[in-house]
């Protein structure tokens, strides 16, 4: 599955190429990746639906406080590199001089600076900014509004995934047939059927479908070409240049619904397929951060003169360097510390191993370097 999230995270890169270039070498065909950035945030949707339902029902309700467990582990999976990203973008403002919230620029617009700050900090209601005004797109950093949405379903999700598959089943197709409604309707897509989460829960849950059908064969015997056919099947939606010519930027179209179900059908697959996978697994891991962090390297770019040198191509390199410095200095220790928290017995001892774990890491590495 990692590759494929890769891919899909590149896709929404792409999308973004043209604030910095109308010409570069790195482009949808040039890189074979055709899949519109629309698509792509919902096929992760799709795709946080599957694994969110999966931890769930594999893991933490088993646990002991294991809602809490979730809860915590899921703020430390997404803070902390979001949140680093933000000081990074804050620092660039600063040394380009360019105007930002960040920087306490209010565009004229004062109540709205600490409404900006808080939700762009804890991505809840970052979405719903531009509802009314489209220029208050200037108080959401990168592709935050989606992170929002994510952040939605976790809080709903230990109250959902484990429900009966039947009432699963009505809920998807309920929330299904408001989408749709919408669709018919010709209600627009921005904002009410992309940034409106009611419309785009239904994405989530057909995710949340997708592990249950897993959970439902995953102890068969499987053969590994099921696996391959699926990842074969995502590769050539991904390079069919003529399907998403057809498709358009209509993310309802009966083509696009196509793509929706081919990525529910193939998931269980190809993650059966690739979940030992070290290699795909480590390409997974850097997903996140270079969605996060990719309108960053563009926006610095931006303000480098490269001279000859493609600057598609340089923002491209540098947002996954950025991923890859993300992943070894953010998320990977702090995935030790969602272990401890995985791994404490009293829920009263959460909120404390927190603070302590962080405390012991500062200290352990002052320690090593005034002992060598």
């Amino acid at each position: 599955m990692g590759i494929f999230r890769m891919l899909l995270a590149i896709a929404v890169l792409i999308s973004h190429l043209p604030e910095l270039t109308q010409s570069s070498i790195v482009s949808r065909e040039s890189l074979q990746v055709f899949i519109w950035s629309g698509h792509a945030v919902f096929a992760f949707f799709i795709i946080s639906g599957f694994y969110i339902s999966m931890v769930i029902n594999e893991k933490y309700c088993h646990l002991d406080s294991g809602t809490k467990k979730f809860y915590i582990n899921r703020a430390l999976r997404l803070y902390p590199a979001h949140w680093v990203v933000l000081f990074l973008y804050a620092l660039a403002f600063y040394l380009t001089n360019t105007p930002s919230f960040l920087l306490g620029e209010s565009y004229g617009k004062d109540w709205l600076l600490p409404v900006a700050f808080l939700t762009n900090f804890s991505f809840f209601g970052v979405e719903l900014l531009p509802f009314t005004d489209q220029s208050n797109w200037a108080f959401i950093i990168g592709p935050v509004w989606s992170l929002s949405l994510e952040a939605y379903f976790y809080l709903l999700a230990p109250l959902l995934v484990t429900r009966s598959l039947k009432l699963l089943i009505l809920l998807t197709g309920g929330l299904l047939l408001i989408r749709m409604g919408m669709y018919w309707l010709d209600v627009p897509l921005l904002p009410w059927r992309y940034f409106f989460f009611p419309s785009v829960m239904v994405f989530f849950l057909i995710g949340t479908l997708s592990y249950r059908f897993y959970a439902l064969i995953k102890h068969k015997h499987l053969s590994p070409w099921l696996g391959v056919i699926a990842g074969a099947v995502l590769f050539m939606f991904t390079i069919s240049e003529s399907f998403w010519l057809k498709a358009g930027a209509g993310l309802d179209v009966w083509q696009s619904w196509g793509f929706y179900t081919a990525v529910a059908v193939c998931t269980p697959f190809l993650f059966h397929l690739t979940k030992h996978h070290r290699l795909d697994n480590f390409i997974g891991q850097l997903t996140y951060p270079l969605y996060i962090g990719h309108m960053l390297v563009i926006m610095v770019f931006h303000h480098i003169d490269t001279g000859s040198v493609d600057k598609g191509l340089l923002a491209l390199i540098g947002s996954i360097l950025l991923s890859v410095a993300l992943y070894y200095w953010v998320d990977k220790p702090v995935d030790r510390l969602r272990i401890r928290v995985t791994k404490t017995t009293s829920g009263s001892a959460l909120p404390q191993i927190l603070p302590c774990a962080l405390l012991s890491k500062f200290f352990a590495k002052v320690q090593g370097r005034t002992h060598p």
